[in-house]
C-alpha cells in the first residue's frame, strides 16, 4: 500500500514553522540571559526574533504561553530520565549521562529557571520530581514503613544545588567526584 508523501509545499511550511518556533525561543532565551522574566515583552521578543507580533501570537497566547511551552518541554525531557531511573544499571553513570545532557542545553535551563512565577517555576518543579522519585526509590529499597521526605527533600536540595553551582559557573562535573564532595561534607560537619 502506497503512502502519501507529504508535499513539497506542506514541508516548506513546516520547516519555516519550526524555523519559526526556534526563532522565538532563541530570543526568549538571550532576554533572559539579558534582564527578568517579568520585564520582557512580547515586543522585545519579536525584535529580537525578527517576527511581527501577529506571527508570535499565531503560536502562542503570550509571554507565559511561551515560557510554559519551553518548560513542558523541558519537564518532559527531565521526566523520561526519571521514568527510566528503575531500569538503569550503573546509577552514577547514568546521572553522569543526565548531567552532560542537562549540560548540552545549559543556557535553556539557566535561563528557564529564571522564570519563578505562581504558574511557571521549572526549578521547584524539577526539585519536587526528583523528590518524588527518590521516595519511590527509597519505598522499593527500604520499604514503605518510614516517611522518607526529609531525606528526599536533602537530597533534592543537594542535587539542585549542586547542578546550578556548575551550570552557572561553565563547570563540567563528574558525578563521582561530586558523590565524594558531598562524603566530605558529612564527614566535616561529623567532626
Amino acid at each position: 500500500m502506497n503512502q502519501k508523501q507529504p508535499s513539497s509545499s506542506s514541508t516548506t511550511i513546516d520547516l519555516r514553522i519550526q524555523k519559526t518556533h526556534k526563532a522565538i525561543q532563541t530570543a526568549f532565551i538571550e532576554l533572559l540571559g539579558q534582564k527578568e522574566y517579568e520585564k520582557i515583552t512580547v515586543q522585545e521578543i519579536t525584535e529580537t526574533a525578527l517576527i511581527s507580533n501577529n506571527t508570535f501570537y499565531k503560536y502562542y497566547a503570550g509571554k507565559s504561553g511561551l515560557a510554559g511551552k519551553m518548560i513542558a518541554e523541558f519537564k518532559t525531557f527531565y521526566s523520561e530520565f526519571l521514568n527510566k531511573r528503575e531500569q538503569m544499571s550503573n546509577p552514577l553513570q547514568d546521572l553522569q549521562t543526565l548531567h552532560d545532557k542537562v549540560f548540552a542545553k545549559r543556557e535553556l535551563i539557566l535561563a528557564l529557571w529564571k522564570i519563578k512565577t505562581p504558574r511557571h517555576h521549572l526549578y521547584a518543579d524539577m526539585q519536587q520530581m526528583s523528590k518524588k522519585t527518590f521516595i519511590t526509590l527509597a519505598q522499593q529499597h527500604y520499604g514503605k514503613s518510614k516517611d522518607w521526605d526529609f531525606q528526599a527533600e536533602i537530597f533534592a536540595t543537594m542535587l539542585f544545588s549542586t547542578w546550578k553551582y556548575h551550570l552557572q559557573r561553565g563547570l563540567e562535573h563528574n558525578v563521582v567526584q561530586v558523590w565524594k564532595d558531598w562524603e566530605q561534607i558529612l564527614q566535616l560537619i561529623r567532626v
